[in-house]
């Protein structure tokens, strides 16, 4: 490890990593419902406060409590034996309506699970490259789940989840092809910048996680136009999908089910894991092929908004409820049992560096699960508010997590995360993270959105 260059050291940290349980993340992601129950709870006192003083109880409720669980992971069990004390001990008040807005673009468990994601997103891009990070949230190099393969997935599936109305609405013709390209450009932008400032500045890359030039930027734009190529060849009921109808009709089924033979049984899995990187093909063929899982996860988060946000105006919002909720269980209990049925009766292994079908149902499976908890806590409350801090980043989401990457960037720039105690990378976490949710909410606060791209930054 003396012989090893910085670059090589942090390289080397993110690498050949075979993840955690799939109990251990979900177990994380309990005490980040949680957390978001307590804020609520907070919320009903109606506390006089200042706005930045809001904004603080806020980030030591919804942000600290994660953090504690990413990093110093043996005091987990007792975040979560606090928060359900808290909960138990607490008088909460019902409301015979929902928590539920007149206009479908506003759902607040859905603007909760795009600002809570991005917040999870955030938070371990950096805090992969300390210590303090256990190595089995990082990304998996071949097979296997942890915290940070799903939050790939769940970035995606944000997408898509605001997508719905608007693709199902949309006529291909000249106004949505340039629609398209304004969505795609600045991500086509971002993933050069990226690529780019990385070979220049001579940046840690983990090669296997996307490819050569290949980056998360350069999906991002590519999705939108998948969309199109299919809202081109399919029409406009079949591109709409019946998920828990007829299968026959389902593209992320046959997408997947296709991808995931030639990964069995065609020599594809090896191709992806094993062939020597001698062609722009060979060079960048993680992020080509995950093309596949990832536009899957978006096909199947698509449909899911298109039912949740559709309004109708002869229905009762207590109707309206109802029918989320069946929805979302419909959803879930789906997903759930299919995933069981790849995994234990298929013996098929989770792949993200693949984005094969079992990675494509856990992750859908597992937001639709925190989608359906969301909405149950906003359910028991009258509270009208989302929290300061999901609401600003789901705001400006793309931009955010452009703000996020450069500071990460640049603290790795500037010091050698690897030389840091756990108290030290603790520190700097908190700090870090309090940065990027201030910039958000002062964004917020001011009115700003920065529309880098229509789908990401989508309000839901």
């Amino acid at each position: 490890m003396t012989n090893l260059t910085i670059k090589q050291q942090k390289e080397l940290h993110v690498t050949g990593h075979s993840g955690s349980s799939i109990w251990e993340v979900h177990r994380i992601l309990l005490v980040v419902l949680l957390s978001y129950w307590i804020n609520n709870l907070l919320l009903t006192k109606q506390l006089q406060l200042s706005w930045i003083l809001r904004f603080t109880l806020e980030f030591l409720t919804l942000v600290f409590p994660f953090l504690v669980s990413i990093t110093f992971t043996q005091f987990t069990k007792y975040i979560l034996i606090l928060q359900i004390s808290i909960i138990i001990m607490s008088t909460v008040s019902k409301s015979s309506h929902p928590r539920l807005k007149s206009s479908h673009r506003h759902l607040p468990y859905i603007v909760a699970f795009r600002g809570y994601l991005q917040l999870i997103t955030i938070a371990a891009i950096l805090a992969v490259d300390f210590h303090v990070f256990p190595r089995r949230f990082a990304k998996t190099e071949t097979f296997g789940t942890s915290l940070m393969d799903v939050g790939v997935g769940m970035f995606i599936f944000s997408s898509g989840l605001v997508s719905g109305l608007r693709l199902s609405n949309d006529k291909v013709n000249w106004d949505y092809l340039m629609k398209t390209l304004r969505i795609i450009f600045p991500c086509i932008l971002l993933g050069f910048g990226r690529m780019i400032s990385v070979k220049v500045l001579d940046y840690q890359e983990h090669v296997s996680e996307y490819g050569v030039h290949w980056n998360f930027f350069v999906t991002l734009a590519i999705i939108p136009i998948l969309v199109l190529i299919q809202k081109f060849i399919l029409p406009l009921n079949s591109f709409l999908i019946a998920l828990l109808s007829s299968a026959s009709k389902l593209p992320f089924f046959v997408n997947e089910s296709v991808y995931q033979y030639c990964l069995k049984f065609k020599g594809l899995e090896d191709y992806i894991l094993n062939t020597p990187r001698i062609d722009f093909l060979s060079q960048n063929r993680e992020g080509l092929f995950s093309l596949i899982g990832f536009y899957s996860i978006y096909l199947i988060a698509f449909d899911l908004g298109s039912k949740l946000m559709t309004h109708h105006q002869k229905k009762t919002m207590l109707e309206l409820r109802n029918n989320r909720i069946i929805t979302l269980l419909r959803y879930t209990i789906f997903l759930s049992a299919m995933y069981f049925c790849l995994t234990f009766a298929l013996q098929l292994e989770v792949s993200r560096r693949m984005a094969n079908f079992p990675f494509v149902i856990w992750v859908s499976a597992l937001c639709s699960t925190m989608l359906l908890s969301l909405f149950l806590i906003d359910d028991c409350f009258s509270v009208p508010n989302v929290p300061i801090i999901l609401t600003s980043i789901n705001q400006n989401q793309l931009a955010i997590f452009l703000f996020a990457n450069i500071l990460t960037g640049l603290i790795n720039l500037t010091v050698n995360t690897l030389n840091f105690n756990h108290l030290q990378a603790f520190a700097i976490l908190i700090v870090y993270l309090y940065v990027v949710g201030l910039v958000a909410a002062l964004l917020h606060r001011w009115n700003i959105t920065l529309k880098f791209n229509n789908d990401i930054n989508a309000t839901g």
